[in-house]
C-alpha cells in the first residue's frame, strides 16, 4: 500500500452515494436511516468509525493541507511505517516492531544496509516476527493486487471532471463535444497519445475526426465503468474491485 493508493481509494469512497447517506445520517442522528444501511453493508459503520465524512478530492490532490490532515491520522489503517524513538521511556514495545541502535552513516545506503542485516541476524534467531497487517488492504487475486495502479488511476481521472458544460456559456455539451473536450484537457492524465498532427487540430478546433472519436469514447466509457465499480464495492471495504456489488454510485457522464 502506498499513499497515491489511499487517495485512490478515498476518492472512490467520496463517490459513494450509500455512504454519504451513512454520513449524514450519522451526522442528523438518524438512527433508523443507520440501522437501514447497516443492516444492508455489514461493514459501514467500521468504515465511518475510520474515515469519516469525506469532503471532494481537493484540486491540489495529495499536496493538499486538506489531504495531509486527513490521511496522516489515519496512516496506520493503511500502511505500517518505521519511526523514530526519541522518547524510550514513553517506548511501548509491539509484536513485529524492534527497536534498534544504528550507528548513522553519511552514506543513507550503508546505513539501510546495516539495519537490514541485524534485522536478518534477529529473524533467523528467532527474536522477531513479522508485523501485523493493517487493517486495509489491496485486494490481491494471484498474490498480485487485483487491478493496476494506472486503471484505477484512470478511473479516477475519468469522473474528475466530466466537461459536459461549456465553460462561457455553461450550457449542456453534445456528448461528442464532451468527450473531445476530455481528451483535448486530459489526455496526458490519461495517459493517452495522439499523433502531433491530430493533436494540433484538437487544440486548435476542439475536433476529433470520427474514428478517434470512437475510440477515445470507448476508453473513456471503459474507465468510467471502473470507477463505478470500484465506488461501489468500497462500501464493503474491497479496494481495487470491481466485481459486481449493489450498491449506488454518483453516475458522471
Amino acid at each position: 500500500m502506498t499513499e497515491e493508493w489511499v487517495s485512490l481509494w478515498y476518492q472512490c469512497l467520496t463517490q459513494n452515494i450509500d455512504y454519504s447517506l451513512y454520513c449524514a445520517a450519522r451526522e442528523e442522528g438518524d438512527d433508523a436511516k443507520c440501522a437501514e444501511l447497516e443492516a444492508k453493508f455489514d461493514k459501514i459503520a467500521s468504515i465511518y468509525e475510520d474515515f469519516g465524512t469525506l469532503d471532494g478530492w481537493p484540486e491540489a490532490g495529495m499536496q493538499s493541507e486538506l489531504w495531509r490532515e486527513w490521511f496522516e491520522p489515519r496512516r496506520h489503517l493503511f500502511m505500517s511505517s518505521p519511526r523514530v524513538v526519541s522518547d524510550l521511556q514513553r517506548y511501548e514495545a509491539r509484536p513485529g516492531y524492534v527497536l534498534l541502535d544504528v550507528p548513522v552513516q553519511d552514506d543513507a545506503k550503508a546505513t539501510a544496509e546495516l539495519v537490514a542485516a541485524l534485522i536478518e541476524k534477529q529473524r533467523l534467531s528467532g527474536g522477531t516476527q513479522a508485523a501485523p497487517m493493517p487493517k486495509y488492504t489491496l485486494r490481491e487475486v494471484g498474490s498480485k493486487v487485483a487491478h493496476g495502479l494506472q486503471q484505477v488511476r484512470q478511473a479516477c481521472r475519468s469522473v474528475a471532471r466530466s466537461y459536459r458544460y461549456d465553460p462561457d456559456t455553461f450550457e449542456e455539451l453534445r456528448h461528442v463535444d464532451a468527450v473531445a473536450a476530455f481528451v483535448r484537457h486530459e489526455i496526458d492524465n490519461m495517459g493517452w497519445t495522439l499523433d502531433p498532427k491530430a493533436r494540433a487540430e484538437l487544440d486548435s478546433t476542439g475536433r476529433l475526426s470520427e474514428q478517434r472519436l470512437e475510440s477515445f469514447r470507448a476508453m473513456l466509457n471503459k474507465c468510467r465503468r471502473d470507477f463505478r465499480a470500484f465506488a461501489a464495492n468500497t462500501i464493503r471495504a474491497s479496494f481495487p474491485d470491481d466485481r459486481p456489488f449493489e450498491s449506488n454510485v454518483l453516475d458522471i457522464h
